[in-house]
C-alpha cells in the first residue's frame, strides 16, 4: 500500500477455535526494502470486530488511518496531535479515489462498491482502455507467495526474502 515490498517475515498462526481445520487467528511481523517495519493482525475470534479491517501507515510526517467500517474517510494525522478527516466523494481526494468512488459525500461506499469497481475496471483493460487501480498478475502471484509463505512458515522464525533474490 506505501509502495515497497516486504524482504522478511514472521508468523504465528493459530487455530484458537476447537474443531476449525484452518487458523483463524494470527500475526506477521514484516520488514520492508525500504526499511520499515510493519504488524499485521488477523482474527476470527477478536470479539466485537466483526469485519473491522483497519490499514494505517505511519511515517515522518505523520500517519494515515483508513477503516472498513468507516470507508468514505481518511485520517490525516500530524505530529502536533492534529487529524484531518478527508471525505470520499469530495474534491478532499485525488484522482484515483475520485475514480473509485461511486456516490456523492456523505454516502459511505464499501464492499459491494470495491468489487464493482474491479469489474468495471478489468471491463475497460479487456477494451485496451487504461485501469491504473486494477490489481496487476504480479499482485495476484506476490499475493498469493505472501499466503503460502504464512501457512508454511508458521512459527519458523524470519524468513528472509531478500536472501532468496525475491521480495513479496
Amino acid at each position: 500500500m506505501a509502495g515497497d515490498r516486504v524482504v522478511a517475515m514472521n508468523w504465528q498462526l493459530y487455530s484458537v477455535v476447537e474443531g476449525r481445520s484452518i487458523d483463524d487467528d494470527c500475526t506477521i511481523l514484516t520488514r520492508f526494502a525500504g526499511g520499515a517495519t510493519g504488524i499485521i493482525a488477523a482474527s476470527q475470534i477478536a470479539v466485537g470486530e466483526g469485519n473491522g479491517l483497519t490499514l494505517r501507515i505511519y511515517g515522518e510526517a505523520g500517519a494515515l488511518r483508513w477503516r472498513q467500517e468507516t470507508p468514505d474517510r481518511l485520517e490525516l494525522l500530524a505530529p502536533d496531535g492534529t487529524t484531518t478527516t478527508l471525505w470520499g466523494g469530495t474534491g478532499a481526494i485525488g484522482a484515483d479515489g475520485q475514480a473509485a468512488t461511486r456516490l456523492p459525500g456523505g454516502h459511505p461506499e464499501g464492499y459491494l462498491e470495491a468489487f464493482a469497481n474491479l469489474y468495471r475496471d478489468m471491463a475497460r483493460m479487456l477494451r485496451g482502455v487504461e485501469a491504473p487501480l486494477l490489481p496487476t498478475i504480479d499482485d495476484g502471484v506476490r499475493s498469493m507467495a505472501f499466503v503460502e509463505a504464512s501457512i508454511h512458515g508458521n512459527d519458523r522464525g524470519w524468513a528472509d526474502f531478500a536472501a532468496r533474490g525475491r521480495a513479496l
